[in-house]
């Protein structure tokens, strides 16, 4: 399982729109849950922070499209 950050890109700015659990890493120009193009991939990235250890959450961020 893959915590992925969704977000936009609109110019320089980025916004997040969504936080997800995924099966498998998605490719480039594919489809997630039906609304968002994937556009880009980021090296795993920290997303949040792992309660039990106090130390940060690794994942993936998705740049996306809505659809």
């Amino acid at each position: 399982m893959i915590k992925a950050q969704i977000v936009t890109r609109h110019g320089g700015s980025k916004k997040r729109i969504d936080l997800m659990t995924l099966d498998e890493r998605p490719l480039v120009g594919s489809e997630i849950a039906g609304r968002y193009k994937v556009v880009a991939i980021s090296e795993p990235v920290p997303i949040g922070t792992n309660l039990s250890a106090g130390e940060p959450e690794l994942g993936i961020e998705i740049c996306v499209e809505e659809i």
